[in-house]
């Protein structure tokens, strides 16, 4: 699997970091090089779904320094409370392995800020009782992109993110999973056309930086995905 778009930094460019957080199994979520690469850079810790650790544990990660979460479980680090909540989706990396270990959203709480990493997950009863326990989030990670009819009950369309964002009642909503690679027939820049003017008209303030941005809950973005690329790989599938 490769990126259309480059990738804004190496990792070896990045800090120590303190958690990583990886939702599921698929290889657009979990590549080994790269688990191998921060875990050769200090003592970060990995939360993943309930059944990861076992893979993680076979490329090098030590046992202390993983945590594994079922939904509705949480954990605490350094202050930091990560909760694994539930998605509509799958987990597998070979033909023998579907669905052998749990596929996840996240809330993440320090203090009074709340944020919340949708991973992948199609739509389902599960946002209810999400949107009714947190009560609305400072900035919400919703999954945006790589859907198709072909298999609905894996991602989100445009309009069914935009009324989710509503849903959750985030401060910023910021989308997600579209900008790296392609594995649908939609424009690259298809899933944010499409949802933002519904997010927009349901009060939701969506949050946009460039790849590689660094940013806050209150920095200022525009629709600067609207403009072709530069690069004619990814312009047309």
């Amino acid at each position: 699997m490769k990126r259309f778009q480059p990738a804004p930094s190496e990792i070896d460019e990045l800090p120590p970091v303190d958690v990583i957080l990886i939702s599921h199994s698929h290889y657009d979520h979990l590549e080994k090089d790269s688990v191998q690469a921060l875990n050769s850079k200090g003592n970060s810790h990995f939360i993943v779904s309930l059944g990861m650790g076992v893979l993680l544990k076979k490329w090098g990660v030590p046992q202390e320094r993983i945590t594994e979460l079922d939904w509705w479980q949480s954990t605490e680090r350094n202050g930091i409370r990560y909760t694994a909540l539930p998605a509509r989706h799958d987990s597998s990396r070979t033909l023998t392995d579907h669905n052998q270990a749990l596929w996840s959203s996240f809330a993440i709480e320090h203090g009074s800020e709340k944020f919340y990493f949708h991973g992948d997950s199609a739509q389902g009863s599960h946002f209810d009782k999400i949107a009714e326990k947190f009560n609305g989030f400072d900035i919400a990670f919703i999954e945006n992109g790589q859907y198709s009819e072909h298999w609905p009950n894996n991602h989100l369309f445009p309009e069914q993110t935009a009324r989710y964002a509503a849903q959750l009642a985030p401060k910023r909503f910021m989308p997600i999973h579209w900008g790296a690679y392609a594995m649908a027939l939609h424009a690259w820049n298809e899933p944010l056309l499409q949802s933002l003017p519904l997010a927009r008209s349901l009060g939701v303030n969506p949050l946009t930086p460039l790849m590689g941005q660094v940013f806050d809950a209150d920095t200022a973005t525009q629709d600067w995905f609207a403009e072709p690329l530069e690069s004619s790989c990814c312009t047309v599938y």
